[in-house]
């Protein structure tokens, strides 16, 4: 899978009490002619800097994926076929809190530097439910880019998608 391209709407900033800051946005494209898409929350502050080799830091933090209804069940609809699988007729899902390694900026630069993350879905129990993806997003071109990270995920993807994961 190459990946899918979204156009970004409804962006939004805010604030929580305890003084973090997200994002919320959601993301909407056409693929084959058929219109899909999602909307996310993503946390902007208060994300763990582990530096690596070479100077180089990468973010821990947290991603709520939501449903957005109908475009979120024809953009899972769309995975089950460019994935050439299926795991039944469950509800899509209406949100997953999933944890997410960020690459390249912090977070908190997101207004004018695009978030490249890796979003964990799981923790193994059961073995097939430890599944990532990319997702990069760009605010400023109000773009976000959603590929799978490796084919043997497949699977497991969907069944988070379709709520079997919870």
């Amino acid at each position: 899978m190459a990946g899918l391209v979204f156009e970004l709407s409804n962006v939004q900033f805010s604030e929580l009490a305890s003084s973090k800051r997200f994002v919320s946005f959601e993301a909407e494209g056409v693929s084959d002619g058929v219109v899909c898409g999602f909307a996310a929350d993503l946390l902007i502050t208060g994300w763990e800097e582990e530096v690596l080799e070479n100077d180089i830091s990468i973010f821990r933090g947290d991603i709520r994926l939501r449903s957005i209804g109908h475009k979120t069940d024809q953009f899972v609809s769309k995975l089950e076929h460019q994935f050439e699988c299926a795991v039944g007729s469950n509800s899509v899902f209406d949100k997953i809190l999933c944890e997410c390694t960020a690459f390249l900026h912090n977070p908190a630069t997101i207004e004018k530097n695009e978030f490249v993350g890796r979003i964990f879905f799981g923790d193994g129990e059961p073995p097939d439910s430890d599944v990532s993806v990319f997702l990069i997003v760009d605010i400023g071109r109000r773009r976000a880019w959603f590929s799978e990270k490796d084919v043997a995920y497949r699977q497991g993807l969907i069944s988070w998608f379709r709520g079997i994961y919870t």
